[in-house]
């Protein structure tokens, strides 16, 4: 009865299989049939049961999904109506509501069609879509976009500002704002000559990045391991910025924008896509992405900057930076007073000079194994060096250590000529290969004891869709640990 079943039905299970309406059988087999009739009506009842709940279940679902289909259609409507300007405002009544994206709302009130908008959380369940069809939904944090570019006004929160909008989206500043970027950045870079020299300050270090080629994200991860730079946090790009990757613009902009809010923190050394001509015929070259988006005018402008940056750097005169390797000048002889006296060659690679010729094979120059200067495979003005060229160089110059990039290598890093190199890539999964990256940091005090490349100055790290919130946590709690080894005073 419990289960609905009828009770005449139970009656009769127990009058037909009860030993007294069965004479010509034993009692003992009659409790059997009897028992195991029994047996299968309970297990017939909870079937009953089970179907009955999920019959239950099917009608709820039912039920829920109307609910939900007639909520969409309604919000469908209300925003159909706001982008075709028959309503001016959409009232959201609860937190689960459907919301417009950040971008649909600014094109409407762009166009006339909202009068307003106000956005009551950082964080919101947003719905992307085109006027009424539903592309995807996803949860994300809305970044606010920076307050409009002003060289005078570049402060650590307005980086940081620009760095959550290309954090989240595929947002661009405007092309006026990116010109006056790279204008101002060029007027800073000004005062630099061909050989940057800077010295550590006392409780200080350094983080030496190499090839990035576009790959912004990655830089990200860096900078979440080791701060933004401070005078107690220098950070040296050693140069290919752009070119290949996925965020050129959004990469250097960022670089531009450190430059101008830590102008005595943050240097760039060129390297050999740093030119108009890499840039014109590298496939997905920084040419072609900005012309996409933007002008040939503000490529130019980009390459402005590039024509003042250095193509050496000489850190507390311990340890030098060059993206592609040492010149054939130093089977001569060749001192940094020669290349700080020389001043900078703006278009090395359209220039026909023994200047442009020294320029080109600081940016361009491969390590080798084998002694002396043997021919390259990237062409023949370009030279690999080996490992008596580099004693030599350090030996003249009273140098520790010659930090290169220029080469992809598999770990992101190697230590080269007996120690006296190393090559660092800091762009992983470069150009679809497996590569990892990494970047090298270095504490003032070990340029007192003079520069030497230990495990604890490599810091690996894979691409940025590899790299979970723990990894990156950890990546950061080893920058840390060396800082306190070595003295380093991080700022807050």
């Amino acid at each position: 009865l419990k289960h609905g079943i009828p009770r005449a039905s139970v009656c009769e299970h127990r009058r037909l299989f009860s030993p007294y309406a069965m004479p010509w059988i034993s009692p003992a087999a009659a409790h059997a049939v009897h028992h195991r009739v029994r047996g299968s009506s309970r297990r017939l009842s909870a079937k009953v049961v089970a179907v009955a709940q999920a019959d239950c279940r099917i009608a709820k679902t039912k039920k829920t999904v109307s609910k939900s289909r007639s909520r969409l259609e309604k919000t469908r409507s209300a925003i159909a109506q706001v982008l075709s300007g028959r309503k001016t405002q959409v009232v959201s009544k609860g937190s689960k509501d459907l919301l417009l994206s950040r971008a649909t709302v600014a094109k409407a009130l762009s166009q006339g069609k909202l009068k307003s908008a106000r956005l009551k959380s950082k964080q919101k369940r947003v719905l992307v879509l085109d006027a009424i069809k539903v592309v995807r939904v996803r949860s994300t944090r809305i970044a606010r976009r920076p307050p409009r570019f002003n060289p005078k006004k570049v402060t650590k929160s307005w980086v940081k500002s620009l760095m959550a909008l290309y954090t989240n989206g595929s947002s661009f500043l405007t092309e006026a704002e990116y010109t006056a970027m790279a204008k101002a950045a060029v007027t800073i870079q000004t005062a630099e000559g061909a050989l940057a020299k800077l010295t550590l300050p006392e409780s200080s270090a350094i983080t030496i990045i190499g090839d990035t080629h576009g790959q912004y994200d990655d830089v990200v991860t860096i900078l979440e391991a080791v701060g933004l730079p401070s005078t107690k946090n220098v950070v040296l790009f050693n140069g290919d910025i752009v070119d290949r990757g996925p965020k050129q613009i959004q990469l250097l902009s960022l670089v531009l924008a450190l430059k101008l809010a830590f102008p005595g923190s943050v240097h760039v050394v060129r390297g050999n896509h740093e030119t108009r001509t890499m840039n014109q015929f590298t496939e997905r070259g920084f040419a072609e992405v900005v012309q996409q988006r933007f002008t040939e005018t503000l490529w130019n402008n980009f390459c402005d900057y590039f024509d003042e940056l250095p193509v050496m750097a000489l850190v507390s005169n311990s340890l030098v930076c060059v993206h592609g390797g040492l010149p054939q000048h130093v089977a001569s002889g060749f001192h940094l007073s020669t290349l700080e006296h020389m001043g900078k060659v703006r278009s090395p690679d359209l220039a026909e000079s023994e200047a442009a010729d020294m320029y080109n094979e600081l940016m361009w120059n491969d390590s080798s194994p084998e002694n002396g200067f043997s021919p390259n495979q990237r062409g023949p003005d370009v030279k690999s060096f080996g490992p008596d060229v580099t004693l030599k160089f350090l030996k003249e110059n009273d140098l520790s250590l010659v930090v290169r990039s220029h080469d992809v290598r598999h770990e992101g890093f190697e230590v080269e000529h007996d120690s006296r190199l190393v090559t660092v890539f800091s762009a992983p999964a470069y150009c679809g290969m497996a590569n990892k990256a990494a970047f090298l940091r270095f504490a003032a005090q070990d340029m007192a004891d003079g520069t030497a490349v230990k495990d604890d100055n490599i810091f690996q790290f894979e691409a940025r869709p590899l790299m979970t919130a723990k990894k990156v946590s950890v990546l950061r709690r080893r920058v840390r640990a060396f800082d306190k080894k070595h003295g380093v005073q991080r700022s807050s």
